[in-house]
């Protein structure tokens, strides 16, 4: 009977030394985990501080392109008004010179 217990007792303290490898372990992974952790949200901090640089950025870019958009157009009916303030110049100075040959 005692010879059991012996047994019995031998088996548990290899039993609890296994659980207590085990549990060595599963506490080095858990700190190896929160280390991968702490990594990957001080990259997705970097990410995010990069995303809100970006959509800065395409704010000042959309910005600058209404502006130029703006200044195009403006340059553009400039532009036709100019082209049509010549043509009805040269229309006045064709009709004038034709004047001045009949009347001539």
């Amino acid at each position: 009977n005692v010879t059991e217990l012996k047994k019995e007792a031998d088996s548990d303290k290899k039993h609890i030394a296994r659980l207590e490898k085990d549990q060595t372990k599963l506490k080095e992974e858990a700190e190896s985990n929160k280390k991968i952790i702490s990594t990957r949200d001080t990259d997705i901090g970097k990410l995010e501080r990069q995303m809100s640089s970006d959509r800065n950025r395409i704010a000042e870019l959309d910005t600058k392109y209404d502006v130029l958009c703006k200044n195009y157009t403006e340059c553009t009916c400039r532009t036709w008004n100019q082209e049509h303030i010549m043509q009805s110049i040269s229309e006045v100075l064709d009709s004038a010179i034709l004047t001045a040959l009949f009347l001539v």
